[in-house]
């Protein structure tokens, strides 16, 4: 966070965020381990196997090649990490991929607040704002798809929102 007073009364504010993604939950949805009569948001999801160790990609610009058995590859876009190396479990078993394995998309973000205060009387005065959000228009994700049984599963399918730009006055009395 900044903050610089000019004079005239011009003021200059931001807050820089720079922070490492959530951690991501890879679950089953299947009901394959047959150990949970109930699902659940904070329990009694089953995991998936890990098959190979996880490849994270920029879901900015990820392009890989998913080869099938007959050895054509097919384009796979936004993607943050390779679903193949997950796989459903053996029916009657939990899988190895453990709890929150890596974590998803970071963040990195910039808003700030360039203002001018006017004084009107001794004891009025009107303020003038102009706010950005997001000021570099940087692409913000959420997490990726994590449920194994999912058609999008490792696919980045959300957004933060985009740069916000706003005007504003006040009247202080």
């Amino acid at each position: 966070m900044f903050f610089a007073v000019f004079e005239s009364g011009r003021r200059i504010t931001g807050i820089d965020t720079l922070q490492t993604g959530l951690p991501m939950v890879i679950k089953d949805s299947g009901f394959t381990s047959l150990t949970c009569d109930a699902l659940s948001f904070y329990g009694c999801w089953d995991l998936p196997n890990k098959v190979a160790p996880v490849q994270t990609f920029n879901a900015r610009n990820s392009t890989f090649t998913n080869n099938n058995p007959a050895g054509t590859g097919t384009p796979l876009n936004n993607y943050y990490f390779n679903p193949s190396d997950f796989a459903v479990a053996t029916l009657g078993t939990i899988g190895d991929a453990g709890r929150n394995p890596f974590h998803g998309p970071g963040l990195n973000n910039m808003d700030i607040v360039f203002a001018k205060d006017t004084r009107i009387t001794e004891s009025t005065r009107l303020e003038l704002r102009f706010e950005a959000y997001n000021v570099f228009n940087h692409a913000q994700f959420f997490n990726p798809v994590g449920d194994i049984n999912a058609s999008n599963f490792g696919q980045v399918v959300q957004a933060h929102d985009p740069r916000l730009i706003q005007l504003g006055a006040k009247f202080y009395f």
